[in-house]
């Protein structure tokens, strides 16, 4: 981006009043860009947080459902155990 600022400007005019005006420019680019990036990142970083917390919920339910389909077949062994 610098480079187009830049090349935008006559030759001549690359003095201090130039740099006046594409100074800030480049400063609101570069402060866009990372606000941009800073948000991304804590969206990347919200969206692992729900899918680690979706799989460890889903762990929970497959142990839970393991540990009644044990308990469950505990229960019909014993009754099968007890004819």
């Amino acid at each position: 981006m610098r480079r187009f600022l830049w090349s935008n400007l006559a030759a001549g005019q690359r003095n201090l009043s130039a740099r006046r005006l594409v100074l800030p420019i480049e400063r609101s680019i570069r402060m866009a860009y990372y606000a941009n990036a800073s948000s991304t990142t804590q969206a990347l970083k919200q969206s692992l947080d729900d899918m680690v917390e979706r799989a460890r919920s889903a762990n929970e339910k497959a142990k839970q459902a393991s540990d009644g389909a044990e308990e469950s077949g505990t229960v019909v062994s014993e009754a099968m155990n007890a004819d």
